[in-house]
C-alpha cells in the first residue's frame, strides 16, 4: 500500500462526539463572576471551538440553560463587564 493512498481519521466517541470546548481555570476562579456567568461562558465555550462561530438564539441558549432571558443577560454583562467577553452582530454580507 502506497502511504500517500493512507487518510488520518479522528473519530471522536461519547457525548465528546456532539461537540466540546474548554474553559479557561481563570474563568472558573474568579470570585467576580456568578455561577450564572461561568455556566454561559462554558455554553459558549462548548460551542466555539477554534474560532469565531455562530451561536443559537437567546431563546434556544435560555433554553438549555434552564434560566429567563433577563437572568441570562444579567450575567452576560458580567462577563462583558470583566472583559470576559464581546459580542459583534455580523450579516451574511459580512462573513464574506
Amino acid at each position: 500500500m502506497n502511504t500517500k493512498d493512507l487518510t488520518d481519521i479522528l473519530r471522536v466517541e461519547g457525548i465528546n462526539a456532539k461537540g466540546f470546548g474548554m474553559v479557561p481555570v481563570l474563568v472558573m476562579q474568579d470570585t467576580n463572576l456568578s455561577i450564572e456567568a461561568k455556566a454561559i461562558y462554558a455554553y459558549f465555550a462548548s460551542l466555539s471551538g477554534g474560532g469565531a462561530a455562530t451561536f443559537p438564539d437567546i431563546e434556544t441558549i435560555t433554553t438549555h440553560l434552564c434560566i429567563s432571558k433577563d437572568r441570562y443577560f444579567k450575567h452576560l454583562k458580567q462577563l462583558k463587564d470583566l472583559g470576559y467577553m464581546r459580542a459583534e452582530q455580523m450579516t451574511d454580507k459580512e462573513d464574506l
